[in-house]
């Protein structure tokens, strides 16, 4: 059987200084590296979700020191 496709949905798009794209997703967090010839995932682990599961991420805020914040669908701040 053929497989599907997974639905992608995109709640928050913040340009870091570097010019890399942070994507908040249905999936976690998509990191678009600033030339955007490639990508990685980071999986947002927040209490309530599997192993295997990243939390929704509604909300990506960066803070004055550097650190990214996570504002995630029902599982609070990672």
């Amino acid at each position: 059987p053929a497989r599907r496709a997974q639905v992608l949905w995109v709640f928050d798009i913040v340009e870091a200084a570097d010019g890399a794209m942070w994507l908040g997703t249905n999936h976690g967090v998509l990191v678009l590296a600033p030339d955007r010839r490639s990508a990685r995932w980071i999986a947002v682990r927040a209490p309530g979700t599997a192993d295997d599961e990243s939390a929704m991420v509604r909300v990506i805020v960066a803070d004055p020191d550097g650190r990214w914040w996570f504002g995630t669908m029902a599982h609070g701040l990672a």
